[in-house]
């Protein structure tokens, strides 16, 4: 039950860092474009899915903390 919580907990963690990195690159990609909107909604799907990577990264090296206690 922990495992699941602290998974959840990763995954939304990742998808915050996740989806500010992906607004703020998406802005300066839709400045250069001028097409600001275009960009933060590109940022956003891409922060999206950088922010799953980010989560199941950070639950694998919890989890490969607590086996090594």
């Amino acid at each position: 039950m922990e495992k699941e919580k602290s998974f959840a907990y990763y995954i939304a963690i990742g998808s915050a860092i996740g989806t500010s990195l992906g607004i703020t690159i998406g802005t300066v990609i839709g400045s250069v474009q001028n097409n600001v909107g275009n960009g933060v909604a590109l940022g956003v799907s891409f922060g999206a899915a950088i922010g799953v990577i980010i989560g199941v990264v950070l639950n694998a090296i919890y989890n490969y903390q607590e086996t090594k206690k």
